[in-house]
């Protein structure tokens, strides 16, 4: 029983205190935040406008109630802006005239005469050797060969046998005699020897006796042929290459078609 009456005496001083926590809240709230009553409004009866009535002869005015500023102008509209107007001038144009037609000139072939090719020609007092040309003029004398026949069957003794290679490489024919007398030979000691027998075609020694002139004539381009030794002839001499003094022959051509005077050496020894 005095339990029940402790626990009852402790709940009803928790209240009491609650209850001053809530005062002293509610007196520091009026402190801090005054109440200050709200003025009433006062009511004024509402203006009212009248709509008089206008005869009928005049321009009915209305009178309506104002509206606020923002509701009685007109909203504003944004007016376009006229385009603007670029004009760019064309100029007219103007007539070309065509222009003229050339007449083409057809160009006319002139054949063109080839030029002449300088004829080689040997200067006078040059001594050639064995197997060179002599040049005259177009004209082409060459000593193609030497030989010595040491037995001479046919004459019963040795001779000296010389071959002549001619051609004609100008522009015309060429006309000659040929003599035996255009022909002669001569040693390193001054000796000289005649031809002996006639214009042959033999590699060796041939019967003596005297051979007439004969009369040639060469084409252009072309060679002298005699008998069927192919571009040339024979022709020999009784030079004695066996001598141990003689060292060298020389071969003279004179007065033959356009040559005047050549000369070739033969080594012997």
């Amino acid at each position: 029983m005095h339990r029940n009456i402790y626990w009852w005496a402790a709940l009803a001083g928790i209240i009491a205190a609650v209850l001053a926590c809530c005062a002293l809240l509610v007196a520091m709230g009026a402190w801090f935040f005054p109440f200050s009553p709200r003025p009433r409004a006062q009511v004024t009866p509402a203006q009212t406008e009248l709509v008089v009535p206008v005869p009928l002869t005049e321009t009915p005015t209305l009178i309506g109630i104002p509206l606020p500023p923002e509701l009685g102008s007109p909203a504003p509209t944004n007016t376009p802006e006229p385009p603007t107007l670029t004009f760019t001038a064309t100029p007219h144009p103007t007539n070309t005239p065509p222009p003229t037609p050339v007449p083409t000139l057809t160009p006319t072939y002139t054949p063109v005469p080839p030029t002449p090719t300088r004829l080689l020609n040997t200067p006078h007092g040059t001594v050639l050797n064995m197997g060179e040309t002599w040049y005259a003029d177009g004209v082409e004398l060459r000593l193609a060969e030497a030989i010595f026949d040491s037995k001479g069957l046919n004459i019963g003794r040795s001779c000296y046998i010389v071959r002549f290679e001619m051609a004609n490489r100008s522009t015309s024919p060429i006309y000659f005699a040929m003599d035996r007398n255009q022909f002669w030979i001569t040693d390193n000691l001054g000796q000289r020897y005649e031809m002996q027998g006639k214009f042959h075609s033999n590699p060796f020694c041939t019967v003596t006796g005297y051979s007439p002139p004969i009369e040639v004539s060469i084409e252009p381009g072309k060679r002298f042929d005699y008998n069927w030794l192919d571009g040339g002839w024979n022709m020999q001499f009784f030079a004695p290459v066996t001598d141990p003094n003689i060292k060298s022959l020389t071969v003279h051509v004179v007065n033959l078609s356009r040559i005047a005077n050549a000369e070739w050496q033969i080594q012997i020894r």
